[in-house]
């Protein structure tokens, strides 16, 4: 039997099943394709324009309560804007979730297969508009001007910089 610290097929499987449907955990969260759920809480909110959302630690996605109830989770992404990046196989979207007007989401997948690397989900973002990859940082801006950012690589903290 798995520890808490395992994922196993069936965590993978969920992780595919719920990219392929357009849905997630409906929580602040950055969900890897391999089954790994990092669930996102404010850490440090160093001044009123700057905060850090981190996860401590991370979850099976089997683990997730109400994972495999439709009606307890994020349903449909539309991306607004995306990035290729063919040299790296890597392609970066975000935009909107059709559950709520202000969810949003970062995705990063492998352009020649469409599996997932990581996607953060985020429940009051906005919609995102405007997607780069800046020094191995994805940076991500909202509609209201808020700029997320994210390491490409290993996401598991995120930056939120509120306008000026």
């Amino acid at each position: 039997m798995p520890n808490a610290y395992e994922t196993t097929e069936l965590d993978k499987l969920l992780a595919e099943r719920l990219w392929a449907d357009e849905e997630c955990p409906y929580f602040d969260l950055i969900m890897h394709g391999d089954g790994k759920v990092f669930p996102l809480s404010i850490i440090d909110k160093t001044d009123f324009r700057t905060c850090i959302m981190k996860s401590d630690s991370w979850i099976p996605i089997s683990q997730v309560p109400n994972v495999d109830d439709e009606n307890k989770l994020n349903e449909g992404f539309a991306s607004i804007f995306s990035n290729d990046f063919p040299e790296m196989d890597l392609k970066i979207s975000c935009g909107e979730c059709f559950s709520s007007g202000e969810n949003g989401f970062i995705s990063l997948s492998h352009m020649s297969s469409g599996e997932l690397v990581w996607l953060a989900f985020f429940v009051e973002s906005n919609p995102f508009n405007s997607i780069d990859l800046t020094n191995d940082l994805v940076v991500a801006k909202s509609t209201d001007g808020r700029i997320f950012s994210l390491e490409l690589n290993n996401p598991s903290s995120v930056k939120v910089i509120r306008p000026k």
